[in-house]
């Protein structure tokens, strides 16, 4: 089973339309279990220094066929 991670970026910004103001990427890196993943994604938002961007993440699994 893979892991895979799809992080979520916003821009609070009260300019920008709703639909504009937040991205989903889809990671590269490949994990071998959730708590990884979640691991990985707290680190990620920890070096977060602007308090206008807002960052989560949703991992996700998928079996192998």
């Amino acid at each position: 089973m893979k892991v895979f991670l799809i992080m979520i970026v916003c821009l609070q910004d009260p300019f920008l339309e709703l639909g504009k103001s937040c991205i989903t990427v889809p990671m590269k890196e490949q994990f071998q279990s959730v708590p990884e993943c979640i691991y990985f994604v707290e680190g990620f938002k920890q070096r977060n220094y602007n308090s206008e961007i807002f960052m989560t993440g949703f991992c996700t699994t998928k079996q192998s066929i």
